[in-house]
C-alpha cells in the first residue's frame, strides 16, 4: 500500500476515527520496521504542536501550498519541519473529515508525504566496526550488502528515504549494491567520493594512507575528490586510484581481482609473473614467502583456486616450477631451487 494510506490512518488514529480493521492495518505496518515507527512519531509531534494554534484560522489554500513549497525548497537548510508546524490550524477531536478542515487536512497530508518520501534526516545513523583479523557482513536497508575487512568502519542510515543512498567508510570494504538508477549510492571517505548506481566493487580508504583505491568487479563506478566535477569512471576489471596529496587520478586494467580475495576467498592467476603471484599469496594468507632463486621472478604462472587454502596454493606453485617448499619460522616459507621456460619478458 502507498505511504499516503498509512499517513491517513495515523491522523485518523489521532482523532479517534479508526475502524477495527484500520487499527489492525496500522499496527501491522508500525511493527514492520523501526523506520515506520519513527515516521509515525514525527507526525504525532507535528499533530501535537498544531494544537497550540487558534481554531479560528482563515486559510488561503493556494497561499498555504505556495508557502509549503517554498519551505520544501529550503529542505537542505533544515527549515521544512518548522514550516509544517507554522501552517497548522487547530483541529478538534472527531473533526478530521469536516468540510471546514479540508484545507488544513490537505496541507497536513502534503507535509506528511514530504517527510515520508523526501526528508532523510529522520533516519538513524548506525555504525559497524571490525577488529584486527575480523571480517563482517552488513545488510543495508535498500538490500545492498557490504563486507568489511579488518580494522574498518562503516557508518550508514537505518533507512534510505532520500534522493540518494550515502554511507561513510574508513578502511576497506567490498560492496554489492542493489541497482536503483533514481537513487545513486555514494560512499564518502576521508578524501574522496565513490558514486555508483548498482554494481560490485572494493574500496580501500585507510586513514593513514593518502590513496583511495577502487577495484570494480561488475558495473560502473566513479571516483574522485569530494564534489569533483571530473571524476574518473571505472568499469569491470578496472582499478582506480585517487591521491589526496597530489590530486592525481589513475585508472588501469587489472588481470585478476585478487585484491578482493579476502571477501570471496578466491585466488586467480592469469599468466602473472611469479613475483606478483607470491605478493598476492602473502597478502591473502598473511604469510611471508621467500623465493631463493631470483631468476624465477619473471616466470609466468596461471591457476584458479575457488576456495583458496594455504597449503594447496603453495604446493601448487612449487610443483609447477619444481621447487622445494620448506617452512622457515612462524608464518614464513622458503621456495628452493626450481626452473621455468616461460617468462614475462
Amino acid at each position: 500500500m502507498e505511504k499516503e494510506f498509512y499517513i491517513d490512518l495515523i491522523y485518523k488514529s489521532f482523532s479517534g476515527d479508526l475502524s477495527e480493521e484500520e487499527q489492525n492495518q496500522l499496527e501491522n505496518w508500525l511493527s514492520e520496521s523501526e523506520a515506520n515507527k519513527k515516521e509515525a512519531d514525527v507526525l504525532e509531534k507535528t499533530w501535537q504542536l498544531s494544537a497550540n494554534f487558534s481554531k479560528d484560522f482563515e486559510i488561503n489554500l493556494d497561499a498555504e501550498f505556495a508557502q509549503l513549497q517554498d519551505r520544501i525548497d529550503l529542505d537542505e537548510k533544515g527549515n521544512v519541519q518548522e514550516a509544517i508546524v507554522k501552517t497548522m490550524p487547530t483541529i478538534r477531536k472527531k473533526s478530521w473529515w469536516k468540510p471546514l478542515s479540508v484545507a488544513a487536512a490537505v496541507l497536513l497530508l502534503a507535509a506528511a508525504v514530504f517527510i515520508f518520501n523526501q526528508n532523510p534526516a529522520t533516519a538513524e545513523m548506525l555504525a559497524m566496526e571490525t577488529l584486527e583479523g575480523e571480517m563482517k557482513e552488513v545488510a543495508l536497508a535498500d538490500g545492498s550488502k557490504v563486507w568489511l575487512n579488518e580494522n574498518s568502519k562503516l557508518t550508514y542510515p537505518d533507512a534510505m528515504n532520500g534522493e540518494e543512498r550515502r554511507v561513510t567508510l574508513t578502511g576497506e570494504a567490498f560492496f554489492d549494491i542493489t541497482k536503483n538508477p533514481s537513487k545513486p549510492f555514494i560512499i564518502d571517505t576521508r578524501d574522496a567520493e565513490v558514486k555508483v548506481l548498482g554494481t560490485s566493487f572494493e574500496v580501500r580508504a585507510i586513514d593513514d594512507e593518502i590513496r583511495t583505491e577502487v577495484v570494480v568487479k561488475t558495473g560502473r563506478v566513479s571516483l574522485g575528490k569530494k564534489n569533483d566535477l571530473k571524476p574518473i569512471e571505472l568499469t569491470a576489471n578496472q582499478k582506480g586510484i585517487y591521491n589526496s596529496k597530489t590530486g592525481k587520478k589513475l585508472n588501469y586494467e587489472v588481470k585478476n581481482l585478487n585484491s578482493i580475495s579476502w571477501q570471496n576467498n578466491m585466488l586467480e592467476f592469469n599468466d602473472l609473473p611469479l613475483e606478483k603471484v607470491l605478493e598476492d599469496v602473502e597478502n591473502h594468507f598473511g604469510i611471508k614467502v621467500i623465493l631463493e632463486n631470483q631468476d624465477l621472478l619473471k616466470c609466468k604462472y596461471g591457476s584458479l583456486f575457488p576456495d583458496a587454502k594455504e597449503a594447496e596454493v603453495l604446493k601448487g606453485i612449487s610443483s609447477v616450477f619444481k621447487m622445494k617448499l620448506v617452512e622457515s619460522g612462524e608464518r614464513t616459507y622458503r621456495l628452493k631451487g626450481g626452473d621455468c621456460q616461460n617468462t614475462s619478458e
